[in-house]
């Protein structure tokens, strides 16, 4: 008898530790979330571009001289009207992975290069990879906070 109460508690505990863990990822792929979509920064200043070598800036000046290339312009995608690019920041979706793990992905094909690990150089320390978010909160306290309180809410 005593067996088959213990077994029972176990499992009740296990059940709480796991809600508590789901409403804690969701609530901070919510937040982080939340922040990657406020992210905006300005435009680059003109002049800005660093070339990753001489033959490269001769490539890009002789394209623009041609006409093959346009000055960038945010939203407008590869320059073609009805072809505007998605805007990042309204992008994100919350993608539930394994027990306890969360994603947040941008949907928009370009977003590896603003906000992922492939970050463009144009775009270092004016936007902030989803890495960098992620550690933010994890160094304000933000993430114990809300596992200590989903926890507390699993146990009451």
């Amino acid at each position: 008898m005593t067996k088959i109460i213990i077994e029972n508690a176990a499992l009740h505990l296990t059940e709480k530790v796991k809600q508590a863990q789901q409403v804690a990822m969701a609530t901070i792929a919510e937040i982080a979330k939340t922040r990657l979509n406020k992210e905006k920064p300005a435009e680059p200043m003109p002049g800005s571009m660093q070339w990753v070598s001489a033959k490269q800036e001769r490539f890009v000046k002789r394209m623009f001289a041609m006409g093959k290339m346009k000055k960038y312009m945010r939203g407008r995608g590869n320059g073609l009207p009805w072809q505007p690019s998605k805007a990042l920041n309204n992008s994100y979706v919350i993608m539930k992975e394994q027990m306890g793990e969360v994603s947040i992905i941008s949907t928009a094909a370009y977003a590896r290069f603003v906000v992922g690990d492939e970050q463009s150089q144009i775009h270092r320390g004016r936007w902030k990879k989803g890495s960098e978010v992620a550690q933010e909160l994890l160094d304000s306290g933000i993430v114990a906070k809300i596992v200590q309180e989903a926890i507390a809410g699993a146990f009451k």
